[in-house]
């Protein structure tokens, strides 16, 4: 699976590089109808353009990742099906439900790919935007290494960049009612690509990304995330303007919590942490 990693990010590329040669097709299209059939018309053009131009690897000869150079055999990789989410059978949702560890959602489109004669199902979510941020997916469904089309449509233009999910993520992350959405960006993974992805003479190199463990990270313990965030508001001297709304709640959480502990006396203060300690639940 090792290559099929440098083969799939080869596809990728090139598939970026075609539907960005698509602009004004995409211009005929409406993005986000309704909430029901968000980007429907997005994914059925995208399954059009791969159908009738990428069912291969046609350009990219070599593939440089991780101190490992693997050259492309384009016979060993094709594309022998794309379903958008209506066509999905069981066997689809069979590869879904297994690949996401019991969080069931149903990514954009799947590609039915045979590598070296084996059948693989590579799942693609794809954004839009009129700007540059939206909320991403609930984080207990995202995966760090699915691969995401984001495509930013305004009136003069439309631009195409895909790259792994991890590497949109800009960082900023709302507090919500529900299970949390990391925001993800346009350019953040545009830009990543421009940083850590180069194509010459049909090479394709990915240089390592030193900051990637951070994202990691935030997706594995987004808890600890938010706890740092509010930590730092509650060591904030002037209440800055128009911040989150959950600050706020966060600060009479503090002084509650901070005048009931120093009500404890010691042997109590180091039961009480040890309890919530042992109430902490990893991977939720």
């Amino acid at each position: 699976m090792d290559n099929y990693k440098h083969y799939i990010s080869a596809y990728m590329y090139e598939l970026e590089v075609c539907l960005n040669k698509y602009s004004q097709e995409f211009k005929t299209i409406n993005f986000q109808l309704d909430e029901a059939n968000t980007d429907s018309e997005v994914k059925r053009l995208v399954k059009k353009i791969i159908k009738e131009n990428l069912l291969t690897i046609n350009n990219i000869c070599t593939v440089n990742m991780d101190d490992e150079e693997v050259h492309i055999d384009k016979s060993k990789f094709t594309i022998d099906n794309i379903l958008t989410i209506e066509e999905y059978t069981e066997i689809e949702k069979k590869a879904v439900k297994e690949k996401k560890d019991g969080v069931y959602v149903n990514p954009d489109l799947i590609l039915n790919i045979n590598f070296d004669g084996t059948l693989n199902h590579e799942f693609i979510e794809i954004k839009s935007t009129k700007n540059n941020n939206i909320p991403g997916s609930s984080i207990q469904q995202i995966d760090p290494n699915e691969w995401v089309i984001f495509i930013k449509h305004t009136d003069n233009d439309i631009l195409t960049t895909i790259g792994q999910y991890k590497n949109s993520i800009n960082g900023i992350m709302q507090f919500p009612d529900r299970s949390p959405r990391p925001q993800v960006s346009f350019s953040e993974l545009k830009n990543w690509n421009n940083d850590f992805r180069t194509c010459e003479n049909n090479i394709l190199t990915y240089a390592k990304d030193d900051g990637e463990d951070t994202k990691e990270n935030l997706l594995n313990d987004w808890q600890a995330f938010l706890a740092k965030r509010w930590m730092k508001a509650l060591g904030t001297k002037r209440k800055p303007k128009n911040e989150p709304w959950f600050n706020n709640t966060v600060r009479k959480f503090a002084l509650i919590l901070l005048s009931n502990f120093q009500e404890l006396s010691k042997k109590e203060q180091k039961k009480y942490l040890n309890f919530i300690k042992d109430n902490i639940k990893d991977g939720e």
